[in-house]
């Protein structure tokens, strides 16, 4: 049976949320230079502004919940359990296996 890596959330998130970060910087560059004009309305821009606001606060979100531990994966991940040591018969079983016995 093929075994599969869990792949890892935050890492994934912490691309995109970079990738929305330089959107963004982008975006703030074009404002800065006045290049913006060439490419957005003013409306445009403002709604671009907004989504990638937007955009920005869901991943930086997911980044802060992948973070932390989720117990399903604990499971999948962590080492089996030893097994439980070999316990000896009671003297009481043993008696009454050998009354039935005989």
């Amino acid at each position: 049976m093929p075994t599969y890596s869990i792949v890892p959330i935050a890492h994934s998130a912490d691309k995109h949320l970079a990738l929305v970060e330089r959107m963004r910087a982008s975006l703030a560059d074009l404002y800065e230079t006045g290049r913006w004009k060439h490419y957005y309305s003013e409306a445009e821009l403002l709604a671009q502004a907004r989504e990638l606001a937007t955009l920005h606060d869901k991943w930086a979100a997911i980044t802060g919940r992948a973070r932390q531990t989720l117990p399903a994966l604990e499971q999948w991940t962590a080492l089996p359990p030893s097994p439980a040591p070999a316990t000896p018969p009671d003297s009481s079983e043993s008696e009454s296996t050998q009354l039935c016995a005989a």
